[in-house]
Protein backbone atom coordinates (compact mmCIF):
# COMPACT_ATOMS: atom_id res chain seq x y z
CA UNK A 1 0.00 0.00 0.00
CA UNK A 2 1.04 3.62 -0.48
CA UNK A 3 2.61 5.40 2.49
CA UNK A 4 2.99 9.15 2.99
CA UNK A 5 5.83 11.09 4.57
CA UNK A 6 5.50 12.43 8.10
CA UNK A 7 3.15 9.66 9.29
CA UNK A 8 3.39 6.53 11.45
CA UNK A 9 2.56 3.20 9.76
CA UNK A 10 2.10 -0.25 11.27
CA UNK A 11 3.05 -3.81 10.29
CA UNK A 12 1.21 -6.68 11.99
CA UNK A 13 3.90 -8.98 13.46
CA UNK A 14 1.70 -10.88 15.90
CA UNK A 15 2.63 -14.25 14.41
CA UNK A 16 6.31 -13.70 15.23
CA UNK A 17 5.96 -12.79 18.93
CA UNK A 18 5.41 -15.64 21.40
CA UNK A 19 6.71 -14.10 24.63
CA UNK A 20 9.92 -12.64 25.99
CA UNK A 21 13.06 -12.79 23.87
CA UNK A 22 15.11 -11.14 21.17
CA UNK A 23 13.26 -10.71 17.87
CA UNK A 24 14.66 -9.50 14.54
CA UNK A 25 12.75 -8.33 11.47
CA UNK A 26 13.83 -7.78 7.87
CA UNK A 27 12.10 -5.40 5.48
CA UNK A 28 12.15 -5.13 1.68
CA UNK A 29 9.94 -3.72 -1.05
CA UNK A 30 8.75 -4.56 -4.54
CA UNK A 31 8.84 -0.92 -5.68
CA UNK A 32 11.58 0.98 -7.53
CA UNK A 33 10.60 4.06 -5.51
CA UNK A 34 12.52 4.16 -2.23
CA UNK A 35 10.70 4.36 1.07
CA UNK A 36 12.57 5.64 4.13
CA UNK A 37 11.68 5.11 7.79
CA UNK A 38 13.20 6.75 10.84
CA UNK A 39 15.85 4.66 12.61
CA UNK A 40 16.47 4.56 16.36
CA UNK A 41 18.90 7.44 15.88
CA UNK A 42 16.07 9.63 14.61
CA UNK A 43 13.42 11.55 16.51
CA UNK A 44 10.83 8.82 15.78
CA UNK A 45 12.54 5.44 16.37
CA UNK A 46 10.89 2.11 15.42
CA UNK A 47 8.51 0.82 18.07
CA UNK A 48 7.17 -2.65 18.88
CA UNK A 49 3.79 -2.37 20.58
CA UNK A 50 2.55 -5.53 22.34
CA UNK A 51 -0.90 -5.91 23.88
CA UNK A 52 -1.20 -8.94 26.17
CA UNK A 53 -3.69 -10.37 28.66
CA UNK A 54 -2.81 -11.21 32.28
CA UNK A 55 -4.26 -14.58 33.28
CA UNK A 56 -2.39 -14.76 36.58
CA UNK A 57 -2.28 -12.83 39.86
CA UNK A 58 -2.73 -9.11 40.01
CA UNK A 59 0.95 -8.36 40.48
CA UNK A 60 2.66 -11.32 38.88
CA UNK A 61 4.36 -11.60 35.50
CA UNK A 62 2.83 -11.67 32.05
CA UNK A 63 1.97 -15.34 32.41
CA UNK A 64 2.27 -15.36 36.21
CA UNK A 65 -0.05 -16.67 38.85
CA UNK A 66 0.54 -14.06 41.53
CA UNK A 67 3.35 -16.06 43.08
CA UNK A 68 6.16 -14.20 41.41
CA UNK A 69 6.86 -16.95 38.87
CA UNK A 70 5.78 -14.97 35.83
CA UNK A 71 7.98 -13.32 33.23
CA UNK A 72 7.13 -9.66 33.91
CA UNK A 73 4.61 -7.53 32.05
CA UNK A 74 5.54 -3.90 32.69
CA UNK A 75 7.52 -3.19 29.49
CA UNK A 76 11.06 -1.87 29.36
CA UNK A 77 13.60 -4.69 29.34
CA UNK A 78 11.24 -7.24 30.84
CA UNK A 79 11.39 -8.59 34.41
CA UNK A 80 11.97 -11.74 36.36
CA UNK A 81 8.54 -11.90 37.96
CA UNK A 82 9.97 -11.36 41.43
CA UNK A 83 7.23 -8.92 42.28
CA UNK A 84 4.49 -11.50 42.75
CA UNK A 85 2.50 -12.18 45.88
CA UNK A 86 2.14 -9.29 48.31
CA UNK A 87 5.34 -7.52 47.18
CA UNK A 88 4.83 -4.20 45.38
CA UNK A 89 5.31 -4.31 41.62
CA UNK A 90 8.28 -2.37 40.26
CA UNK A 91 7.27 0.65 38.22
CA UNK A 92 9.40 2.22 35.45
CA UNK A 93 11.29 5.36 36.46
CA UNK A 94 10.55 8.73 34.87
CA UNK A 95 13.28 11.00 33.50
CA UNK A 96 13.60 14.57 32.20
CA UNK A 97 16.81 15.63 30.43
CA UNK A 98 15.96 19.32 30.80
CA UNK A 99 15.10 22.11 28.39
CA UNK A 100 16.80 22.67 25.03
CA UNK A 101 19.81 24.98 25.23
CA UNK A 102 22.04 27.25 23.13
CA UNK A 103 25.71 27.91 23.82
CA UNK A 104 28.76 29.54 22.25
CA UNK A 105 31.26 26.88 21.25
CA UNK A 106 33.94 28.01 23.71
CA UNK A 107 31.56 27.82 26.67
CA UNK A 108 30.30 24.95 28.82
CA UNK A 109 26.67 24.11 29.59
CA UNK A 110 25.11 22.68 32.72
CA UNK A 111 23.01 19.56 32.22
CA UNK A 112 20.34 19.38 34.90
CA UNK A 113 18.53 16.08 34.57
CA UNK A 114 15.81 14.87 36.94
CA UNK A 115 14.50 11.36 37.60
CA UNK A 116 11.89 9.74 39.84
CA UNK A 117 11.69 6.08 40.83
CA UNK A 118 10.15 3.76 43.41
CA UNK A 119 13.56 2.40 44.44
CA UNK A 120 12.90 -1.08 43.03
CA UNK A 121 14.67 -3.30 42.34
CA UNK A 122 17.97 -1.33 42.39
CA UNK A 123 19.14 2.27 42.76
CA UNK A 124 18.98 4.23 39.52
CA UNK A 125 21.95 4.29 37.15
CA UNK A 126 22.38 7.31 34.85
CA UNK A 127 24.14 7.69 31.50
CA UNK A 128 24.55 10.79 29.29
CA UNK A 129 25.30 10.12 25.61
CA UNK A 130 25.60 12.07 22.37
CA UNK A 131 22.97 10.72 19.98
CA UNK A 132 23.77 13.04 17.06
CA UNK A 133 25.71 16.15 16.17
CA UNK A 134 28.55 17.43 13.96
CA UNK A 135 31.29 16.99 16.57
CA UNK A 136 32.20 15.31 19.84
CA UNK A 137 30.83 16.04 23.32
CA UNK A 138 32.94 16.06 26.48
CA UNK A 139 30.78 15.33 29.54
CA UNK A 140 32.05 16.30 32.98
CA UNK A 141 30.67 13.00 34.33
CA UNK A 142 28.51 10.99 31.95
CA UNK A 143 27.29 8.84 34.84
CA UNK A 144 25.87 11.71 36.91
CA UNK A 145 22.31 12.99 36.76
CA UNK A 146 23.56 16.57 36.77
CA UNK A 147 26.81 17.36 34.97
CA UNK A 148 28.42 19.62 32.35
CA UNK A 149 29.19 19.36 28.63
CA UNK A 150 31.49 21.01 26.09
CA UNK A 151 31.30 20.72 22.30
CA UNK A 152 33.98 20.46 19.61
CA UNK A 153 32.09 21.92 16.63
CA UNK A 154 29.30 24.32 15.73
CA UNK A 155 25.88 22.83 15.02
CA UNK A 156 22.92 21.07 16.62
CA UNK A 157 23.43 18.17 19.03
CA UNK A 158 20.95 15.73 20.54
CA UNK A 159 21.96 14.57 24.03
CA UNK A 160 20.25 11.63 25.72
CA UNK A 161 19.88 10.94 29.43
CA UNK A 162 19.23 7.23 30.01
CA UNK A 163 18.02 5.88 33.36
CA UNK A 164 17.99 2.21 34.42
CA UNK A 165 16.62 0.72 37.65
CA UNK A 166 17.86 -2.81 36.99
CA UNK A 167 14.67 -3.83 35.21
CA UNK A 168 13.45 -0.90 33.14
CA UNK A 169 15.40 1.47 30.91
CA UNK A 170 13.93 4.85 29.95
CA UNK A 171 15.43 7.98 28.42
CA UNK A 172 14.78 11.59 27.51
CA UNK A 173 16.58 13.89 25.06
CA UNK A 174 17.36 17.57 24.62
CA UNK A 175 18.80 19.57 21.73
CA UNK A 176 21.81 21.85 22.21
CA UNK A 177 22.57 24.45 19.53
CA UNK A 178 26.25 25.40 19.48
CA UNK A 179 27.18 28.67 17.76
CA UNK A 180 30.33 30.65 17.09
CA UNK A 181 31.12 33.88 18.92
CA UNK A 182 29.00 36.96 18.19
CA UNK A 183 29.37 38.25 14.67
CA UNK A 184 30.08 41.77 15.94
CA UNK A 185 33.45 40.52 17.18
CA UNK A 186 34.39 39.33 13.72
CA UNK A 187 33.27 35.69 13.91
CA UNK A 188 30.52 33.47 12.57
CA UNK A 189 26.89 33.32 13.60
CA UNK A 190 24.81 30.18 13.19
CA UNK A 191 21.03 30.37 12.79
CA UNK A 192 18.55 27.49 12.96
CA UNK A 193 15.73 27.40 10.45
CA UNK A 194 12.49 28.93 11.72
CA UNK A 195 10.42 27.09 9.11
CA UNK A 196 10.99 24.28 6.60
CA UNK A 197 8.77 21.98 4.59
CA UNK A 198 8.65 19.93 1.42
CA UNK A 199 5.84 20.12 -1.13
CA UNK A 200 4.61 17.35 -3.44
CA UNK A 201 3.15 17.72 -6.94
CA UNK A 202 0.73 14.79 -6.61
CA UNK A 203 -0.69 16.20 -3.35
CA UNK A 204 -0.98 19.89 -4.27
CA UNK A 205 -3.02 20.92 -1.22
CA UNK A 206 -1.34 18.78 1.42
CA UNK A 207 1.03 20.28 3.98
CA UNK A 208 4.15 18.38 5.13
CA UNK A 209 5.42 20.97 7.59
CA UNK A 210 5.59 18.53 10.52
CA UNK A 211 7.83 16.00 8.72
CA UNK A 212 11.36 15.53 10.07
CA UNK A 213 12.86 15.47 6.55
CA UNK A 214 12.67 17.62 3.44
CA UNK A 215 12.89 16.01 0.00
CA UNK A 216 13.89 16.82 -3.58
CA UNK A 217 12.97 14.82 -6.71
CA UNK A 218 12.45 15.73 -10.37
CA UNK A 219 10.14 12.91 -11.55
CA UNK A 220 6.49 12.46 -10.67
CA UNK A 221 5.62 12.97 -8.01
CA UNK A 222 8.00 15.95 -7.94
CA UNK A 223 9.26 17.16 -4.56
CA UNK A 224 10.59 20.63 -3.76
CA UNK A 225 11.47 22.07 -0.38
CA UNK A 226 11.54 25.45 1.34
CA UNK A 227 13.57 26.76 4.28
CA UNK A 228 13.35 30.06 6.12
CA UNK A 229 15.77 31.80 8.52
CA UNK A 230 15.45 34.90 10.69
CA UNK A 231 18.85 36.65 10.72
CA UNK A 232 19.46 39.02 13.64
CA UNK A 233 22.33 40.86 15.35
CA UNK A 234 24.55 41.02 12.27
CA UNK A 235 26.22 44.38 12.71
CA UNK A 236 29.12 44.05 10.26
CA UNK A 237 29.42 43.41 6.50
CA UNK A 238 28.58 39.84 5.52
CA UNK A 239 31.63 38.05 4.11
CA UNK A 240 30.00 34.72 3.30
CA UNK A 241 26.91 32.71 4.13
CA UNK A 242 26.44 28.95 3.93
CA UNK A 243 23.31 26.84 4.10
CA UNK A 244 24.20 23.61 5.91
CA UNK A 245 21.98 20.54 5.49
CA UNK A 246 22.30 17.01 6.89
CA UNK A 247 21.81 14.25 4.31
CA UNK A 248 19.59 11.34 5.38
CA UNK A 249 19.24 9.71 1.95
CA UNK A 250 22.00 9.93 -0.67
CA UNK A 251 21.58 10.92 -4.31
CA UNK A 252 23.63 11.52 -7.44
CA UNK A 253 22.52 15.18 -7.25
CA UNK A 254 22.31 17.19 -4.03
CA UNK A 255 20.08 19.80 -5.63
CA UNK A 256 20.08 23.54 -6.23
CA UNK A 257 19.16 26.35 -3.84
CA UNK A 258 17.39 29.55 -4.88
CA UNK A 259 16.48 32.76 -3.10
CA UNK A 260 12.68 32.91 -3.03
CA UNK A 261 10.04 35.27 -1.70
CA UNK A 262 8.90 35.22 1.91
CA UNK A 263 5.39 35.24 0.43
CA UNK A 264 3.69 32.32 -1.23
CA UNK A 265 2.10 32.35 -4.68
CA UNK A 266 -1.11 33.55 -3.01
CA UNK A 267 0.64 36.74 -1.82
CA UNK A 268 0.51 35.83 1.87
CA UNK A 269 3.60 35.01 3.97
CA UNK A 270 4.31 31.29 3.66
CA UNK A 271 4.05 29.34 6.90
CA UNK A 272 5.48 25.94 7.74
CA UNK A 273 2.06 24.71 8.82
CA UNK A 274 0.30 25.91 5.65
CA UNK A 275 2.70 25.72 2.69
CA UNK A 276 1.67 23.34 -0.10
CA UNK A 277 2.61 22.70 -3.71
CA UNK A 278 -0.30 24.92 -4.72
CA UNK A 279 0.60 28.02 -2.66
CA UNK A 280 4.40 27.73 -2.36
CA UNK A 281 6.70 30.58 -3.49
CA UNK A 282 7.86 30.43 -7.10
CA UNK A 283 11.31 28.93 -7.64
CA UNK A 284 12.89 30.68 -10.64
CA UNK A 285 15.99 32.43 -11.95
CA UNK A 286 19.56 31.31 -11.42
CA UNK A 287 20.44 29.11 -8.45
CA UNK A 288 22.65 30.46 -5.69
CA UNK A 289 24.50 27.16 -5.49
CA UNK A 290 24.31 23.63 -6.91
CA UNK A 291 25.58 20.37 -5.41
CA UNK A 292 26.52 17.18 -7.21
CA UNK A 293 26.56 13.75 -5.59
CA UNK A 294 25.91 13.67 -1.84
CA UNK A 295 26.32 10.78 0.60
CA UNK A 296 24.13 9.81 3.54
CA UNK A 297 24.84 10.84 7.13
CA UNK A 298 27.04 13.84 6.30
CA UNK A 299 26.63 17.62 6.40
CA UNK A 300 26.76 19.44 3.06
CA UNK A 301 26.91 23.16 2.31
CA UNK A 302 25.34 25.49 -0.25
CA UNK A 303 26.91 28.91 -0.78
CA UNK A 304 24.12 31.48 -0.32
CA UNK A 305 26.30 34.56 0.19
CA UNK A 306 24.67 36.42 -2.69
CA UNK A 307 21.29 36.31 -0.96
CA UNK A 308 22.28 37.61 2.48
CA UNK A 309 22.58 41.38 2.87
CA UNK A 310 22.28 41.62 6.65
CA UNK A 311 19.50 41.22 9.18
CA UNK A 312 16.11 40.06 7.98
CA UNK A 313 13.89 37.14 7.07
CA UNK A 314 15.28 34.97 4.25
CA UNK A 315 13.59 32.14 2.36
CA UNK A 316 15.21 29.54 0.14
CA UNK A 317 13.72 27.10 -2.34
CA UNK A 318 15.42 23.83 -3.25
CA UNK A 319 14.90 21.57 -6.23
CA UNK A 320 16.83 18.91 -8.13
CA UNK A 321 17.36 17.65 -11.67
CA UNK A 322 17.58 14.01 -10.57
CA UNK A 323 14.94 11.29 -10.47
CA UNK A 324 16.77 9.87 -7.43
CA UNK A 325 15.39 11.53 -4.32
CA UNK A 326 17.68 13.31 -1.89
CA UNK A 327 16.45 13.79 1.67
CA UNK A 328 17.73 16.28 4.23
CA UNK A 329 16.92 16.60 7.92
CA UNK A 330 14.29 19.19 8.81
CA UNK A 331 14.16 21.32 11.95
CA UNK A 332 12.00 18.68 13.65
CA UNK A 333 15.01 16.32 13.62
CA UNK A 334 18.24 16.30 15.59
CA UNK A 335 20.12 17.91 12.68
CA UNK A 336 18.09 20.98 11.66
CA UNK A 337 19.06 23.18 8.68
CA UNK A 338 21.66 25.79 9.63
CA UNK A 339 22.59 29.15 8.15
CA UNK A 340 26.20 30.05 8.99
CA UNK A 341 27.09 33.70 8.38
CA UNK A 342 30.60 35.13 8.62
CA UNK A 343 30.65 38.86 9.23
CA UNK A 344 33.92 40.68 9.86
CA UNK A 345 34.39 44.10 11.41
CA UNK A 346 37.76 44.45 9.65
CA UNK A 347 36.17 43.87 6.28
CA UNK A 348 34.85 47.41 5.92
CA UNK A 349 37.68 49.91 6.33
CA UNK A 350 37.01 53.59 5.63
CA UNK A 351 39.90 55.45 3.99
CA UNK A 352 39.69 59.24 4.00
CA UNK A 353 41.68 60.82 1.19
CA UNK A 354 42.59 64.46 1.76
CA UNK A 355 41.86 65.33 -1.82
CA UNK A 356 41.19 68.89 -2.84
CA UNK A 357 38.38 69.62 -5.27
CA UNK A 358 39.81 69.23 -8.73
CA UNK A 359 38.66 68.33 -12.17
CA UNK A 360 41.97 66.54 -12.75
CA UNK A 361 41.83 63.65 -10.25
CA UNK A 362 45.14 61.79 -9.94
CA UNK A 363 43.93 58.26 -10.75
CA UNK A 364 47.39 56.71 -10.36
CA UNK A 365 47.66 58.11 -6.83
CA UNK A 366 44.26 56.72 -5.90
CA UNK A 367 45.11 53.33 -7.40
CA UNK A 368 48.27 53.14 -5.30
CA UNK A 369 46.43 54.21 -2.13
CA UNK A 370 43.78 51.59 -2.80
CA UNK A 371 46.35 48.85 -3.38
CA UNK A 372 48.22 49.66 -0.17
CA UNK A 373 45.05 49.80 1.91
CA UNK A 374 43.78 46.49 0.52
CA UNK A 375 47.11 44.88 1.33
CA UNK A 376 46.89 46.22 4.86
CA UNK A 377 43.28 45.40 5.67
CA UNK A 378 42.47 42.44 3.46
CA UNK A 379 38.96 43.86 3.18
CA UNK A 380 36.78 46.30 1.27
CA UNK A 381 37.64 50.01 0.93
CA UNK A 382 35.30 52.96 0.68
CA UNK A 383 36.59 56.32 -0.65
CA UNK A 384 34.73 59.48 0.27
CA UNK A 385 35.74 62.30 -2.10
CA UNK A 386 34.49 65.89 -2.03
CA UNK A 387 32.45 67.09 -4.96
CA UNK A 388 33.97 70.10 -6.69
CA UNK A 389 30.89 71.03 -8.64
CA UNK A 390 27.74 69.54 -10.00
CA UNK A 391 27.15 69.00 -13.66
CA UNK A 392 23.93 69.77 -15.44
CA UNK A 393 22.15 66.95 -17.15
Amino acid sequence: DAVDSGEWVEFDVTAAIDGNGLFSFGLDTSSSNSVLYSAKEGANPPQLSIISTNDGGSSGGNNGDGSGNGSGDSGGDGGSGDSGGDSPANQPPTVDAGADQSVVISNMIDLVGTALDDGLPNPLAFTWTRESGPGSVNFGNDGALQTTARFSAVGAYVLRLTVNDGQFTVYDELTVTVTEANASSGSARTFLSVADAMVKSSSPTRNYGDADTIRLRDTEPVYKSYIQFNVTDINEPVQNARLRLYVTDASDVGGAVYAVSNNGSNGAPWLESEITWENAPLVSGSPLSVLGEVNSDVWVEFDVTAAIAGNGLYSFGLETTSSNSVLYSAKESGQPPLLVINADATAAQVLTANAQPSSDLDEELLDEMLRQELDRSGGSIWFYLPIAETAEK
